[in-house]
């Protein structure tokens, strides 16, 4: 009794330290607007979707599944909603490092689940995960459908019903973005196979089960669309933009800069992998079918990263949690290495001693992640200059005055609350040179339409980046010929221009 009482006391101590480290790492960034793009487009999206009823996909359009924009939904119950999401992202963080941490002390122990626990929150700051990013929250659904399968191995009978409670979490994770269909695919068919071995005949009924639940959510999303007359709407955003896009457009000297730049922050983990692989795992990859599924895991979130086209970090956010386990068995091996050489700490305390490597981690991912918030700032704006800015558009715009956001900047259409000037106001869909082709419309002529239906204001955030293709900008530069300079706001990095329609 006495040692279960000081394992439960070890588990509370060890949740207070990973939400005390979270809320240190991310409160920095809580009541910034332009975190990134993605963030502020969805935060829009969904308040147009909750306060005017206009329909995703139908009335404003984006290739995401329906799951996100839901979630921030629930942004809106929160007085603020930009701190209403951020509070969201913060509490799926957590929820994903306690699945971690209970798959850590599974594989290993909880000195393991800890670090890995621990570890995660922290390399999600230095990979854009700061905010709102999709695989923020899908990432929790990954984990738990691991965790499930993990589960249903352990002991003489394999549990089904853990199985297809594992392939209802890859169902809901696919609702948030679809790019985790190859961990989906892969990690449902290494259950199946260790199901197989136990019992083929039923690992054939496990096997449609699984199937119907893993495509239940997208399939109920799917028929209400079409029972509202929309399928057409739904099933070209969800399943034909995709492969329509321009993805593969960089030469391979760009590509493998941009590579090591989008994974450079992350290398403490990928070394403390590798070391890992080669030291304590070495013989126990194949013969253990929980650190098979870790390894294969972390590959296919790999390979889904990959095949984005264009290596950015929230690409390879889907494999912190997978990393961050792996990683966590190398740093407790080397940190008890270091221990037993005494190199460093001999005189440190024993209750000391074990999470020193592990402390020493969570002071660098927290300056980092100070480094990290002050680079977001001057790279998208201080949130003070950007709530500015939207407080300006709110008061100068009157009602059924439109705004067209050109670039970079879409948390405008939530801050100033003008009507929209379409339904394509993701700036780079309009453009971007790789939408051409992705869009349901004409992506020219409906610029073109956007612009000669001359909305009130529009915005541009100068330097205009590389994606946006010549046509484009010289068509800009012929509606903006109508139109005034209104207002200049310049900051270290950018500049936001409003030019105001001249009547």
């Amino acid at each position: 009794m006495q040692r279960a009482g000081i394992a439960d006391k070890s588990v509370w101590w060890h949740a207070l330290m990973v939400c005390a480290l979270t809320l240190v790492l991310r409160a920095r960034f809580f009541d910034n607007p332009a975190i990134y793009i993605d963030e502020q487009f969805y935060l829009a999206v969904a308040d147009r979707w909750l306060h005017e009823g206009l329909v995703p996909y139908v009335d404003i359009w984006d290739r995401k599944p329906i799951g996100i924009f839901i979630i921030y939904l629930l942004s809106f119950i929160f007085p603020n909603a930009v701190i209403g999401y951020q509070i969201v992202a913060t509490v799926f963080v957590l929820a994903t490092s306690a699945v971690i941490y209970s798959l850590g002390t599974q594989l290993a122990n909880a000195r393991v689940g800890f670090a890995a626990a621990i570890l995660y929150p922290g390399t999600l700051m230095l990979m854009l995960g700061q905010g709102g990013q999709t695989p923020v929250y899908y990432n929790l659904f990954v984990a738990v459908a691991a965790w499930l399968i993990v589960r249903a191995q352990r002991g003489s009978r394999v549990d089904h019903l853990a199985l297809i409670g594992a392939a209802l979490c890859f169902g809901l994770a696919l609702q948030i973005k679809y790019i985790c269909v190859l961990e989906t695919c892969v990690l449902c068919l290494f259950a199946l196979w260790h199901a197989a071995r136990h019992d083929a005949r039923a690992a054939l009924a496990l096997s449609a089960a699984m199937v119907a639940m893993g495509l239940l959510p997208t399939v109920i999303v799917g028929a209400a669309y079409a029972f509202t007359g929309h399928w057409d709407d739904f099933y070209f955003a969800n399943f034909v933009s995709f492969f329509a896009k321009s993805i593969w457009k960089l030469s391979s000297a760009e590509y493998a800069k941009r590579f090591m730049i989008a994974t450079g922050l992350s290398i403490h983990i990928l070394l403390l992998s590798g070391y890992a692989l080669a030291t304590v795992l070495r013989r126990e990859v194949w013969r253990r079918p929980e650190i098979t599924l870790l390894v294969l895991w972390i590959a296919v979130a790999f390979a889904g990263a990959l095949s984005m086209g264009t290596p950015a970090e929230h690409y390879f956010l889907p494999t912190m949690a997978p990393l961050c386990l792996l990683a966590a068995i190398g740093l407790v091996h080397l940190n008890d290495k270091i221990i037993r050489a005494k190199i460093g700490w001999p005189r440190l305390s024993a209750g000391l001693a074990p999470y020193a490597v592990l402390l020493i981690c969570a002071s660098v991912a927290t300056a980092a992640s100070f480094a990290a918030a002050a680079h977001t700032e001057r790279r998208w704006g201080r949130p003070k200059e950007i709530y500015e800015i939207g407080a300006y558009l709110h008061a100068t715009l009157k009602d059924g005055d439109c705004l067209y956001v050109f670039n970079r900047l879409p948390i405008f259409y939530y801050l100033s609350q003008a009507c929209l000037p379409g339904k394509f106001i993701f700036p780079n869909h309009l453009y971007d040179a790789a939408e051409l082709n992705a869009l349901p419309v004409d992506v020219p002529a409906e610029l073109d339409r956007v612009l000669t239906a001359r909305p009130a204001m529009i915005l541009v955030r100068q330097p205009v980046t590389a994606e946006a293709h010549a046509p484009a900008l010289a068509r800009l530069d012929q509606a903006l010929a109508g139109y005034t300079l209104d207002k200049t706001f310049s900051s270290e990095r950018q500049s936001i221009v409003l030019y105001r329609r001249g009547d």
